[in-house]
């Protein structure tokens, strides 16, 4: 496992501005939801090569899996987090938090879980060329009405920049894959 500099810098501006049970409730929807990815990995016969956190989040490189696997592991963190709220009345700081990371890993930007689960279900249904351009559409679609989204966030409901960042963040991420390998299953994948 893998620490990097970004995700302490992260996690002090977090003890900075949040209240430290929100901090810790943010990191155990995390964790579990990573867990379940790392769970589902295994289950479906694959082998965990490295685990890194940084500020985007975490990474995890596995061994190669076939498509509909690789489904299956994409989808696993996001079945985590759903599962973190049935526990919304004991933990309920967690809940919220937990809903938070499933639905914007749902989104379906690659490298997020939505997109990754998309790029599988693309490739398994249509020949390469046409789920490449079905995941581009989708993706582009996402990321311009994200970033509407977000103006309107920023300049109607008050929050600041934060939207923005977070919309200008995902929309460059999408654009360079962040080095993350699409399904294919003659390279390592990344949840």
């Amino acid at each position: 496992m893998q620490v990097r500099a970004g995700a302490c810098v992260l996690l002090a501006a977090m003890l900075l501005l949040l209240p430290i049970q929100w901090v810790l409730a943010g990191m155990i929807a995390a964790g579990v939801h990573e867990c379940f990815h790392i769970g589902a990995v295994y289950l479906c016969g694959g082998q965990v090569q490295s685990l890194t956190i940084g500020a985007g989040g975490a990474e995890i490189r596995t061994s190669a899996l076939p498509r509909s696997r690789e489904l299956l592991c994409a989808l696993a963190g996001p079945a985590g987090s759903a599962a973190l709220l049935l526990f919304a009345r004991w933990l309920p700081r967690t809940a919220v938090c937990a809903a938070f990371h499933l639905l914007f890993n749902l989104l379906p930007i690659f490298p997020l879980d939505g997109g990754r689960a998309l790029r599988c279900l693309a490739f398994l249904a249509l020949p390469p060329r046409p789920a490449g351009r079905l995941c581009r559409a989708v993706q582009t679609v996402a990321c311009a009405l994200l970033g509407l989204a977000a103006v309107y966030a920023a300049l109607r409901l008050g929050l600041g920049i934060f939207p923005l960042l977070l919309a200008a963040g995902l929309w460059k991420k999408a654009g360079s894959n962040s080095g993350k390998t699409p399904c294919k299953a003659f390279h390592s994948a990344l949840q």
